[in-house]
């Protein structure tokens, strides 16, 4: 009969029809319930991880989308604001432009007559002057 110093040796040396009393139990039959929930337990952890990596990759993909629209729209704004701004120095300049044409068109005309009206056309040519300086 085997002592418990033996224990661990392979049941092929024991003799045919030998009956193993009070064997010690293997991990495995000792701690299966544990095994099992530790084993869980980092299956859990593994795919909650995964799901957190996947979700930090979208996140930082639609970070990237909103970044890249708010350059585009502040792009847009630049190209409007100049647009409008733009239009409104070539408002200004036109406007005494006009002024001026109109006041040397009129002042041509007084000098074209019979009997020139140098007095209306030389408040004209001021005018264009004072434009002109403005």
């Amino acid at each position: 009969m085997l002592t418990q110093h033996h224990a661990f040796c392979p049941t092929s040396y024991l003799p045919p029809g030998s009956e193993i009393l009070f064997r010690p139990p293997t991990p495995w039959e000792q701690y299966k319930t544990p095994i099992l929930a530790i084993t869980g337990a980092i299956l859990v952890q593994a795919l909650l991880i995964a799901w957190l990596i996947h979700e930090r990759q979208y996140r930082r993909r639609a970070e990237r989308t909103a970044r890249e629209t708010f350059s585009e729209l502040a792009q847009v704004n630049r190209i409007e604001t100049a647009g409008e701004l733009s239009a409104a120095i070539a408002h200004e300049i036109n406007q005494p432009i006009t002024g001026m044409v109109t006041n040397a068109s009129a002042a041509l005309r007084w000098l074209s007559r019979e009997n020139p009206d140098i007095g209306n056309a030389s408040d004209a040519l001021g005018k264009i002057v004072k434009a002109g300086h403005r």
